[in-house]
Parts: C-alpha cells; sequence; structure tokens
C-alpha cells in the first residue's frame, strides 16, 4: 500500500458529541422512511454510516470485507453492480439475495468459491481466487538460544516447560476456551498455554467471551498466559519460543492464516 492512501472511517462513537448525535437523528430519519414505506429489513446504522462516507467519497469500488453481506445492498442506491465485490474469508453460501449486489466474489479458496458460486446461473457473477498470505519477513528472522529463553522469560515460562502456542481473535468459533480446558486436562504442570490475540484487533472492547478466557487464564496462572493483542510482525518471536502451535478452530476453517 505504499502508494495508496488509506482513509480510516472510524466506528460509531459511545460519545454523546454535536457530529454523533447528527449521526443519530440521520439514521433515525432513515429509519422512519423505512417504515413508511414497509422495509422490513432495515439496516444497522454501521452499514448506514459505511454508505452515506463511501458516497460523500465518491469511491470507484466498494470490497466488503466480512461482516453481513446483505446489508451492503444499499450501496446500490449509488453504486452498479460492478464496483461491488465480497471478499470471502469464509464459507458463504451463494444466494440470488447476495449476487443482486455482488457482480464479483473475491474468494480465499476454490472451496470458498464453489460454495458460493454453487447454482448461480442467471446473475452473472465473476467469481475469483486470492489465497490468503503473510509477511515472510516477519517469520524469517532465526532468534538464538539466548533470545529464546529472554522470550520466555518474559512470559513466565522456563525452558523446559512444553510450550504451546494460540493466534487469533479470542472468538468462540476458533475453540479457545477448549484448548483452555483440554491443557487442564493434561494435568501435567510443565504444559503451558500461550494465548496471542484479542477479541478483533488492537483496542478492541472485551467481549463476553474473551472475558471467560481471562477469567480462566486467571484460575490457571501457572498455566494458561495471555498477550493480548500483538502485531502481525512481532508474532514471529513467540511463534518460534514455542514448542507446538494449535489451531483448534470448531468450524471449516477456509484458508487459515496461522498455519501459513
Amino acid at each position: 500500500f505504499k502508494n495508496s492512501t488509506i482513509i480510516y472511517h472510524k466506528p460509531i462513537s459511545t460519545s454523546r458529541n454535536f457530529k454523533e448525535i447528527i449521526g443519530i437523528i440521520r439514521y433515525l430519519l432513515y429509519r422512519v422512511v423505512t417504515i413508511i414505506s414497509r422495509d422490513n429489513n432495515p439496516i444497522p446504522r454501521y452499514y448506514f454510516e459505511a454508505y452515506l462516507a463511501a458516497a460523500n467519497l465518491k469511491v470507484d469500488y466498494i470490497v466488503a470485507e466480512g461482516g453481513l453481506y446483505q446489508h451492503f445492498g444499499i450501496f446500490k442506491k449509488k453504486f452498479t453492480r460492478q464496483q461491488m465485490f465480497a471478499h470471502l474469508h469464509r464459507i458463504v453460501e451463494g444466494s440470488p439475495e447476495y449476487w443482486k449486489i455482488f457482480k464479483n466474489a473475491i474468494c480465499v479458496s476454490k472451496f470458498v468459491k464453489r460454495k458460493f458460486m454453487h447454482n448461480c446461473v442467471d446473475y452473472n457473477v465473476k467469481g475469483h481466487v486470492l489465497y490468503n498470505c503473510c509477511e515472510e519477513d516477519n517469520f524469517k528472522t532465526i532468534l538464538s538460544p539466548m533470545e529464546l529463553r529472554n522470550v520466555r522469560q518474559r512470559i513466565g515460562i522456563t525452558t523446559t516447560d512444553f510450550l504451546i502456542i494460540f493466534s487469533g481473535r479470542l472468538v468462540p468459533e476458533k475453540g479457545v476456551i477448549e484448548l483452555i480446558n483440554a491443557v487442564h486436562l493434561t494435568n501435567n504442570e510443565n504444559i503451558k498455554l500461550l494465548i496471542v490475540g484479542s477479541p478483533m484487533y488492537d483496542g478492541a472492547e472485551e467481549t463476553n467471551y474473551s472475558a471467560e478466557v481471562k477469567r480462566l487464564a486467571e484460575k490457571y496462572p501457572n498455566r494458561i498466559f495471555l498477550t493480548g493483542f500483538v502485531h502481525n510482525s512481532k508474532i514471529g518471536s513467540f511463534m518460534q519460543a514455542a514448542d507446538l502451535c494449535v489451531v483448534p478452530s470448531l468450524y471449516d476453517e477456509p484458508r487459515a492464516l496461522v498455519p501459513l
């Protein structure tokens, strides 16, 4: 992205400043219109605000990065299907509801593409496969034995401990709590678990699930260790310090980044 300009549209604020109050009023007016027009599927405010921002910037293309893809239908007010791309990071069963919105689907695997494009005959949707990837330079540096020992010491783990690492989002489908319980059931005090990640991104609010992960870590303080969010450029050192990396996902991973 060296030649790109990144404009960050902030999530909806919880503060009640003038700009936020105007946003609330604007969304309420939208809801009034949906009620009058008997629209039974009004979109959440986040998508409404994202649409207004995109329309105001007069962007060339819209790439829907996850979320509830059907709510991107509001973008059809200002953008054509040719401008709409669905970036599918997970398995999404294709349907006319989606195909009417998106002319293009960027899929992280051929399997994801097949699922989305199945029975898509009349909508002329183009499916593209763009595999997930990682920044290899972040993982090329080989740490010395002393550096690895220092990484473990900062965590509170000795060189004789067997360290298991989990890296990813702290959400139910990733199986973090199941992994914690499995480590506890080993009944071996030398087996430790390092959990690297947060509910979504740096600064993300704690969820009920992440709070439960934290509670279990506090329950087993000598065996479960949490780092919180770690930037991708710094994960390599934790990976090297571990003896085993586990991906305990409870759903069909479309193209998991951690094994890469």
